[in-house]
């Protein structure tokens, strides 16, 4: 795993309980190599889970950041692939919505899959490693560009290389990858 990094967070909110409504309306969270911010809120509704709106956006952050940022229940198969698969580099522009009715999470979500207008992440990518496949080697210098709209992925490789175990080195550009639904 990556070492642990000092950040700095800060948050603001309010209870408001004529409404039920947990209100955080500035969040943010300051690593080495830049700084997450965010809202959120939470509607209680009764005997089910709150309604959920959050936004968070990032100018710059390391992928480093980014993992250990990352809560462990939240999205936990792409979690887990990041963690093993990515290294090095920083993503810039990034964006997260999520967006929860009340009642739409489950006690106990796993797996949890989103529906249509829930969920909305977009970032760009640029120095990453990135370890597909078992004997396959890396690729290096990977940019790109990263979007996902609730189960809907797409990713293109803008450029990046391969070195491969003779030494030589292979260029990559213009690659796409798309999984047109993440839940299956």
């Amino acid at each position: 795993g990556e070492e642990p990094q000092p950040y700095n967070a800060k948050v603001i909110g309010n209870f408001i309980p004529s409404k039920r409504e947990l209100v955080f309306p500035e969040m943010s969270v300051a690593t080495e190599s830049g700084i997450l911010n965010g809202a959120l809120k939470l509607v209680f509704a009764e005997q089910k889970s709150p309604t959920i709106s959050f936004s968070a956006r990032s100018r710059s952050l390391s992928t480093r950041s980014v993992k250990q940022l990352w809560p462990f229940w939240f999205a936990g198969k792409q979690r887990e692939w990041v963690l093993k698969h990515i290294e090095g580099g920083v993503l810039s522009n990034a964006e997260i919505d999520v967006s929860l009715a009340a009642g739409r999470l489950p006690e106990h979500p796993e797996p949890f899959r989103f529906e249509k207008d829930e969920f909305n992440l977009n970032f760009d990518a640029e120095g990453l490693t990135v370890h597909y496949l078992g004997e396959m080697p890396a690729a290096s210098a990977t940019s790109g560009k990263y979007r996902q709209k609730d189960r809907h992925l797409e990713i293109a490789i803008d450029s990046g290389q391969f070195v491969l175990p003779s030494g030589k080195v292979r260029k990559a550009s213009a690659g796409k990858f798309v999984i047109a639904d993440t839940a299956q």
